[in-house]
């Protein structure tokens, strides 16, 4: 079976303002990695975002499985040295939920892209190789409150996909609209 990948993301197609927190959330701070083969990364960036009644522009999400199977992430992170006997095993199982197969990023993007203001991107992921010292993990590990969240695609009335998806993002690195600038929005309909 033959796939297609569209949308491969480039940071480039980012505006500065987003540019360097986009480096960051894609390479951890660290060099480039090795890429792992037939596993990708795949972001959706909203252009513009409502929260609680504010509006926020270029909202970056980090999409992720929620429920991937246990035996999908033994089998994707065995290979690296990775087992559920490890002491941070859920930690190391969430770095995985994070990286889609070719046929679940072409699934997932369209209907990304099926929201209102928002484009999806894939990027080739990097191989499970912590820095020493530190701990692998992904961004459903991470605490949420204070101005970031989870937001639950798969739990959206009519969600159809073949995995459960979840997205992170921190609208402390968002710019925020003014109630003016959201006022007037509202008013032409946008």
């Amino acid at each position: 079976m033959s796939t297609k990948i569209d949308n491969v993301f480039s940071v480039q197609q980012l505006n500065n303002e987003r540019e360097t927190e986009m480096k960051k959330s894609l390479n951890n701070g660290s060099k480039e990695r090795e890429l792992w083969p037939g596993r990708y990364y795949v972001f959706a960036i909203v252009k513009k975002f409502e929260d609680i009644g504010n509006i926020y522009k270029n909202v970056l999400f980090t999409i992720f499985q929620n429920e991937m199977p246990e035996d999908e992430a033994i089998s994707l992170l065995k290979p690296f040295g990775f087992t559920p006997d490890d002491e941070y095993w859920m930690y190391e199982k969430s770095y995985a939920e994070e990286t889609f197969s070719a046929e679940q990023a072409n699934e997932l993007i369209p209907f990304l892209e099926g929201y209102r203001d928002t484009k999806a991107y894939l990027k080739p992921a990097s191989k499970p190789s912590p820095k020493h010292g530190e701990i692998l993990s992904g961004v459903g590990c991470l605490a949420v409150g204070g101005g970031s969240e989870f937001y639950m695609f798969s739990n959206t009335p009519g969600y159809s996909l073949s995995i459960k998806v979840w997205g992170y993002y921190d609208l402390r690195q968002c710019k925020y609209v003014t109630d003016r600038e959201q006022w007037l929005l509202k008013k032409n309909g946008n």
